[in-house]
């Protein structure tokens, strides 16, 4: 949102004229700074070094920050300022000061009363703005509540859910109808109500009965949305992609790309503009664009990871989507399995494994990673690693039933029925009643193995 340089932020909202005033003004306040560290002979003068240090700190933080763009620090740093060029003006004799005394006059008093009107009426407008944006924020905050909950969900929520969220995007917008922010947000809402996760099937959508009026009512709040600001990249990008995929107007993809030009750090721009080049044959610009939106959020991962390998045939750039995530790995197992790729399959379960083992070679490891490994370790057959990687996660959560039935299970493909029933004693100890426990004490009670042993007790 913002170019993290207070300068360059400067540069982009006021250009270079706003620019060549804020460095006059430096070297006015610069100016009546020497001036009065020249005058520091009176002890007034000694907060000179004081204010020019802070605002030196100020220059300095504004390389990498835009705080100034906060109205509290903007009107400190004003503060500082006039305190400075107040020294500068400052004489040393004060004695000798002339007074300028307003003699009163009828001019005089209708310029106070036109003076004090105006400020009145400033500060209301000024405070019903406020309050307006008070309760737009308050609005906006339970429906960004909601959106997270939805969002959770893959989008996936009932019709009342919906309603609310739209309901509470709706009194935002009519109390701040400029902010772009909460008008975008409020026809992804609207979108979201009609075609649920983001990777509906257009197809299915236009065919709806009632839907194509609701859709083109988007689109006509959407296009009034650039009105407000032309220059906001998500919208272009959602009536792009709307237009180019649902009602098959060529004039959304050039939308989609001017989209992606104004706003390429936001995930599902990079995203829309990813799904138009795989569209027009662009394969290496998709695959940049997809990289980049996974990049910038990774929930968009599994829409990626499906268009590689339904879409473009090559389930191997879901490999290299994933990186060293291991959740992401895991999926890409999954949808990899599903489409027979095996042999990828296969090296993203053994990259997957060689992380968990520099995880669990750490200290502090958490009881999941073990668990995790333990499960590959089974899955591969190798059941004495994953016997001592569950009990390594059991040692640091000894409450996890459903780990150590795990370990009965493996001990009792092992043929150590001994060790098998002690634990699963230990999970009705835990769990009385749990049936998956009862059946294990049950069969392993007629086990050779158990009845010997229990032929030797005294």
């Amino acid at each position: 949102v913002y170019a993290e340089n207070e300068y360059a932020q400067v540069l982009e909202e006021t250009g270079f004229v706003g620019l060549g005033l804020l460095i006059i003004l430096g070297i006015i306040v610069c100016a009546g700074c020497l001036r009065s560290i020249r005058h520091s002979e009176r002890p007034v003068h000694l907060a000179a070094y004081g204010l020019s240090f802070g605002l030196a700190a100020v220059l300095i933080q504004s390389l990498a920050d835009f705080g100034q763009h906060l109205p509290a620090n903007a009107i400190l740093s004003a503060v500082f300022c006039a305190l400075l060029l107040g020294l500068a003006r400052s004489k040393r004799d004060t004695s000798r000061r002339r007074r300028q005394v307003l003699v009163p006059s009828v001019s005089s008093t209708v310029l106070r009363a036109t003076i004090l009107l105006g400020v009145c009426v400033l500060w209301s407008w000024i405070l019903v703005d406020a309050n307006n944006a008070r309760l737009a924020e308050a609005h906006w905050q339970k429906a960004f509540d909601l959106e997270q909950s939805l969002s959770a969900r893959n989008w996936q929520g009932t019709d009342a859910e919906y309603a609310d969220l739209i309901s509470h995007a709706t009194a935002a917008v009519s109390c701040q109808p400029n902010n772009i922010t909460y008008r975008h947000r409020r026809n992804v809402y609207c979108w979201r109500s009609l075609c649920g996760a983001i990777d509906s099937n257009p197809a299915e959508m236009a065919a709806r009965e009632g839907f194509m009026t609701a859709i083109h009512d988007i689109v006509g709040e959407l296009h009034k949305s650039l009105v407000v600001c032309p220059t906001h990249g998500p919208t272009y990008s959602m009536v792009g992609q709307i237009e180019k995929f649902v009602l098959n107007d060529n004039r959304g993809a050039e939308r989609i790309r001017r989209g992606f030009c104004l706003a390429p750090c936001d995930p599902i721009t990079c995203f829309v503009a990813g799904r138009l080049d795989m569209l027009e044959g662009r394969t290496e610009d998709c695959i940049a664009r997809f990289e980049r939106a996974v990049q910038l959020d990774g929930n968009l991962f599994r829409d990626v990871a499906g268009l590689y390998v339904d879409q473009l045939s090559r389930p191997h750039l879901v490999l290299s989507a994933a990186g060293d995530d291991i959740g992401r790995l895991s999926y890409a197992i999954e949808i990899l399995e599903e489409m027979q790729y095996y042999d990828l399959a296969e090296e993203a379960r053994a990259k997957v494994r060689r992380l968990l083992e520099a995880k669990c070679a750490e200290p502090d490891t958490p009881a999941s990673v073990y668990a995790h490994l333990a499960g590959i370790h089974s899955g591969q057959g190798n059941d004495q690693a994953a016997l001592e990687c569950y009990r390594q996660a059991l040692a640091r959560e000894y409450g996890q039933i459903q780990w150590r039935l795990e370990m009965v299970k493996i001990l009792v493909k092992m043929g150590r029925a001994e060790e098998a029933m002690s634990e699963a004693k230990i999970c009705l100890q835990l769990h009385p009643r749990l049936d998956a426990a009862e059946r294990f004490v049950a069969d392993l009670s007629v086990h050779p193995a158990v009845l010997a042993q229990k032929d030797t007790s005294p």
